[in-house]
């Protein structure tokens, strides 16, 4: 999973940081080929400077599972799938914890931006 993307992935700095997408998103055959190859870990930057990693776990299936994130000395668990074009996240536990839907533009080898649905920048990740 070359993604996370996980999202599955120090953050990069890529073009297009002021909350435009850097590219077209992947499509569904991209976002497969991204995850294709296990489970990623991805360190990813937030635009108000913000750091952390997480790590993705195919345990749900092909491409879905649990997921953990890091962030300081904090981690949080969470779950993550990839339906069609659309890679969701959630992390936290509880009825009020709600998970984003994204469409995730490629920027360079295993870099990747991840927007939510009105097209905002959430964060820039980089996976390995």
């Amino acid at each position: 999973m070359g993604l996370i993307l996980a999202f599955g992935l120090a953050g990069c700095e890529t073009a297009g940081t002021g909350g435009e997408m850097a590219g077209k998103p992947l499509d569904a055959a991209g976002l497969a080929k991204a995850f294709k190859k296990g489970s990623p870990v991805c360190k990813w930057t937030k635009p108000d400077g913000s750091k952390g990693e997480d790590f993705y776990f195919k345990t749900s299936g092909k491409y879905s599972g649990d997921a953990d994130r890091n962030m300081g000395g904090k981690t949080i668990q969470g779950t993550w799938k990839i339906v069609g074009q659309g890679f969701y996240s959630k992390f936290g536990k509880g009825k009020k914890v709600r998970g984003t839907w994204h469409s995730v533009v490629q920027t360079g080898k295993k870099t990747y931006q991840l927007h939510k649905g009105g097209g905002g920048l959430m964060m820039t990740m980089k996976c390995s």
